[in-house]
């Protein structure tokens, strides 16, 4: 698809093609740096009268200096009207310069995008009037024939605005695939560096899921449902039935089955049967099976990442999924001051590390906190529910900051929860890049080929199958802002903590 039939799509399916065509380039490009290795910012803003669309701090292709970038749209090709619009950006600066003599701003490329074909005459004749309008830089013109490689070789990041460029999408994912192996599929060290700044910057929060409170001896979503359902069993002495433990499991499992396998509606079966006692019953079920925090290694990374550095706090505040408070122990443990919270009646101090509860809090011994019963915990259907609907409640308004303002890295999560990427998607809404970070492990081959016993396909086509399936796992996340750390074991995930700790 040529690059000016993108532009004329837009222009006869968009109330404001402007905006689109914008849109399409500010998506495009921080893949490109991605690709590149090179930085890539929105924040371009060189005073409070003049500013650019985004910045890319090490250039672009074979332009190794700072590129400033704006991008022009015009529904028809007028060169002085593309002059007009190019002066007008200055003129704040050109009267700056004509009153006091000295300069405002220095910059050493500006490259301005343009949405229609230009012949190389007519890029001179903008680049060398903008000259004699200002000298002081050195422009750059692109035209959509600028943009066709780009629009081709990243058809996948748009096809939400072009759908017609679908099919070269998918093939672009294909042979994307094919040709990186597991290892490179993206660079760790890369994306570790990105999240070692912020650290520095005491802008990282850490969104912690299941899998943390996993690795301290707590059972599995799955587990913990099932114990439950146990409990109801045998909570219900007037029924006179005697089952092993084995077959106890068995019918839990049958329960499940028969609510449609949903969690939520489990739950809400759950809550039902425990009536009253339903909470405490989570508690006790929750912390029966847990170990020493001092002795599992990721929790010790994680403690150690908490410590804040003589500069500042490093980690800016925890949003944990779970109920327990494994991490509380942990943090006790390393001497870190902490504070959990668990509704909009508590903050933590400029000496606490916050960690926010925002689907509840079951703590060891609950008659240690006030407000516990007014908190919401999000186990049962109802009250899932109440968060999805209610868009000023304290937990989605806390996550949705975050996701604004800092930099997020997910641990133990699995970033399929309804409502966390209904929030990261609102985010990225304003944001347009994908600033946050989640551990994800690869698929392995023995889980991928599962139930192809009979006629196996070859291993190239295996793993072919599997890297596709990789890349679309980065672009499904990629759309709410997520960038994905691929680890091929979760003990790698302290590994790169400590690497993030010890800069």
């Amino acid at each position: 698809m040529k690059g000016q039939d993108i532009i004329n799509k837009l222009n006869q399916r968009s109330t404001n093609p402007a905006v689109r065509f914008k849109e399409i380039i500010r998506k495009i490009f921080p893949q490109v740096a991605k690709d590149e290795k090179r930085s890539f910012s929105f924040n371009a803003v060189i005073s409070n009268s003049i500013s650019f669309d985004f910045l890319l701090p090490y250039g672009i292709k074979n332009y190794k200096k700072p590129i400033y970038v704006e991008i022009k749209y015009f529904l028809k090709k007028s060169i002085p009207q593309i002059l007009s619009s190019i002066k007008s950006q200055f003129a704040p600066y050109k009267q700056h310069l004509y009153y006091t003599g000295s300069s405002l701003i220095d910059l050493n490329y500006i490259l301005y995008i343009l949405p229609f074909q230009l012949n190389e005459n007519e890029k001179l004749q903008i680049i060398e009037e903008f000259k004699l309008y200002i000298n002081r830089y050195e422009i750059i013109i692109w035209d959509i024939n600028d943009l066709k490689p780009y629009f081709q070789d990243y058809a996948e990041y748009i096809i939400d605005i072009v759908p017609e460029l679908e099919e070269q999408a998918v093939k672009n994912i294909v042979d994307k695939s094919t040709e990186r192996s597991s290892e490179d599929i993206i660079d760790p060290e890369f994306q570790i560096n990105k999240i070692r700044n912020s650290y520095k910057q005491d802008d990282l929060v850490l969104f912690l899921g299941a899998g943390v409170s996993v690795v301290a001896g707590l059972p599995t979503w799955d587990g913990l449902l099932s114990k439950l359902l146990i409990a109801i069993i045998e909570n219900k002495t007037e029924i006179n039935i005697n089952l092993e433990d084995e077959q106890k499991e068995k019918l839990a499992e049958n329960l499940k089955r028969i609510n449609g396998n949903s969690p939520l509606q489990v739950t809400r079966y759950i809550s039902s049967g425990l009536k009253d006692n339903f909470e405490k019953k989570v508690s006790e079920t929750l912390y029966k099976t847990s170990k020493n925090v001092s002795e599992v290694s990721l929790l010790n990374a994680i403690g150690k990442l908490c410590i804040p550095p003589r500069s500042g706090n490093g980690i800016r505040a925890i949003a944990n999924y779970n109920f327990d408070d494994i991490i509380e122990s942990v943090l006790n443990g390393f001497e870190i001051k902490n504070r959990p919270i668990y509704n909009d009646n508590s903050f933590p101090t400029n000496q606490e590390i916050g960690i926010y509860h925002v689907h509840g809090f079951l703590p060891r011994n609950p008659e240690n906190f006030e407000g516990l019963r007014d908190s919401l915990l999000i186990f049962s259907e109802k009250n899932y529910h109440t968060i999805m609907s209610d868009p000023y409640n304290w937990s989605n308004l806390t996550q949705l900051n975050f996701f604004r303002e800092n930099t997020c890295l997910f641990i133990g999560q699995s970033g399929t929860d309804p409502n966390l990427r209904r929030l990261l998607e609102i985010a990225k809404q304003r944001t347009k890049i994908s600033k946050h970070f989640i551990f994800l492990k690869r698929t392995p081959k023995k889980e991928f080929i599962k139930g192809f016993e009979i006629n196996l396909p070859d291993d190239k086509s295996i793993n072919t199958l599997i890297e596709v399936h990789h890349t679309l796992q980065e672009l499904s996340f990629d759309e709410i802002g997520l960038n994905v750390l691929w680890v091929n074991e979760y003990s790698e995930i302290e590994e790169y903590l400590n690497k993030i700790k010890n800069y």
